[in-house]
C-alpha cells in the first residue's frame, strides 16, 4: 500500500486518439483518460546533443494507485505544463493497488 502523503501531484493520464477528417487525413490528438493523484521522483538525468542544442532527458519513478486503470507504454502522464513518455508500468504485488511507471521527461531549453 502507498501512503496518501506521498501522492501529492495530481496527474493526468492521456491516451492518443486518431480522427478522420473529410478528406481522409488522419490527426492525432491526446484525450485526458483519468485523473489521479502521484506522486513524482526523479532518479536520472542526462544530457545530450542534438541538432547544435543541449537537451537533457530526466527519468522519473511515478506512483499511483491503480484501481482498476488501464494504462499502457503508448499512454503519456502530464502533470501541469510537464510531459512523461512511459517506458514500463509495474504493478506492486500483482494486485492493481499500486503502479510503479518508470517514466522520461523530455526537456528542451
Amino acid at each position: 500500500m502507498i501512503r496518501a502523503g506521498r501522492l501529492r501531484h495530481r496527474v493526468r493520464i492521456e491516451r492518443v486518439v486518431e480522427t478522420t477528417n473529410a478528406v481522409g487525413g488522419v490527426s492525432r490528438s491526446w484525450r485526458s483518460i483519468a485523473v489521479r493523484w502521484a506522486g513524482i521522483e526523479p532518479i536520472s538525468a542526462r544530457e545530450f546533443m542534438k541538432h547544435d542544442q543541449v537537451n537533457s532527458t530526466v527519468t522519473h519513478r511515478i506512483m499511483l494507485r491503480g484501481g482498476g486503470l488501464e494504462i499502457s507504454a503508448k499512454d503519456r502522464i502530464v502533470f501541469g505544463r510537464r510531459v512523461f513518455g512511459i517506458l514500463s508500468i509495474i504493478n506492486r504485488d500483482e494486485r492493481d493497488k499500486v503502479l510503479e511507471i518508470m517514466a522520461t521527461e523530455d526537456v528542451d531549453p
